[in-house]
């Protein structure tokens, strides 16, 4: 008996299954990685800061180019942040405008201002709330002391969240991707 090999299921053949998986890399810009670094720290003994990633995607890549800070109406905790203030709205609808409709919200980021920078049960929900509503990938950071980590929210069957990792160092910033 003759056996032809198996061919492998592009993403275009999974995505009847429910399955839409990252598969390009996010590029972090140096001003949002300093962010994120100073962030880490300054934010040991704390409660929780947060705020929004703004950037573009540019076919299967993401790349975060702003950020927002917590603004006067957020709500903070030494063990969560909520986004109330509409600062966040304003700076990615401003962002939006003046790019030619290029940069939009990307994701988010929080600090978690003791241990490492490990999505809580809450934190996955919310990320993958957050994707499934808007069809689409969106990028995630937990930032503790001294350290900080990014994920993508993807759907495989469910949305999930899955870490990514530096991949390289360019002239733009940091790339990172799945390994």
């Amino acid at each position: 008996m003759i056996q032809t090999p198996r061919k492998s299921m592009s993403a275009l053949n999974v995505r009847h299954l429910g399955i839409e998986r990252f598969e390009g890399r996010v590029v972090l810009q140096h001003c949002v990685r300093e962010h994120l670094e100073q962030e880490a720290l300054s934010c040991q003994g704390r409660s929780e800061r947060g705020g929004v990633f703004i950037g573009q995607h540019r076919g299967p890549h993401i790349e975060l180019t702003d950020f927002t800070t917590p603004g006067p109406s957020d709500q903070s905790a030494p063990t969560s942040f909520v986004k109330v203030d509409p600062v966040h709205q304003h700076i990615a609808e401003r962002a939006w405008r003046s790019s030619g409709h290029t940069k939009t919200y990307v994701g988010e980021w929080h600090t978690h201002p003791s241990g490492k920078p490990s999505p809580s049960f809450t934190d996955r929900r919310t990320w993958s709330n957050v994707a499934k509503q808007l069809q689409t990938f969106c990028v995630f950071a937990i930032v503790a002391p001294n350290e900080w980590a990014l994920y993508v929210a993807e759907r495989k069957i469910a949305w999930t969240v899955t870490r990514l990792e530096v991949t390289s160092k360019g002239d733009r910033g940091l790339v990172l991707g799945k390994v």
